[in-house]
């Protein structure tokens, strides 16, 4: 069985590389990292930063909902090139910021399995947090509908535990 792995890391390859001595079988991955980006240059380059990112990010995701998260618009050029250029079995997504690439996936492969690894829950984090006046309400309901529609965007989830999975469901 050989399988190819392509991996976007947000940290430098140097860093990641040094995994590499522990465990000699990650030398086989593709890594790209997003520090190693470059800024796109676009029509939305011409306004200030801000908005820039707010108008890039819409027009990206194709939604006027939503924050313009660094993670979506740092990966979103170097993940359109790499799944036009070859195609994939799976993809991973492992933070919720992500999930908006999902349907960048979807357009440009619809056959890709696409799995939300998912460590904890993070509506009843957000909601914990919420409570306790850590994050605004407006923060909580935006993680709250993001993991509601999780069924619509990815294949799999993994969660830690059966009672992370039923909170899911």
């Amino acid at each position: 069985l050989h399988t190819r792995v392509t991996a976007i890391i947000g940290q430098e390859k140097q860093s990641f590389s040094r995994a590499f001595t522990e465990y000699p079988a990650l030398q086989n991955i593709q890594l790209i990292s997003m520090e190693d980006a470059r800024p796109p240059v676009d029509l939305f380059s011409l306004l200030p930063s801000r908005l820039s990112r707010a108008l890039r990010y819409r027009y990206w995701n194709r939604s006027p909902k939503g924050p313009a998260g660094d993670a979506f618009l740092s990966i979103y050029p170097i993940l359109r090139r790499l799944v036009s250029e070859q195609r994939f079995d799976y993809a991973i997504l492992e933070e919720l910021a992500l999930l908006n690439l999902a349907k960048v996936l979807r357009r440009q492969q619809p056959s890709i399995r696409i799995v939300y690894d998912a460590h904890n829950v993070n509506t009843r984090l957000a909601r914990n947090a919420f409570i306790n006046k850590q994050i605004p309400e407006k923060e909580y309901l935006s993680v709250k509908t993001a993991e509601s529609g999780l069924s619509d965007l990815v294949t799999t989830v993994f969660t830690c535990s059966d009672l992370d999975l039923g909170q899911l469901n």
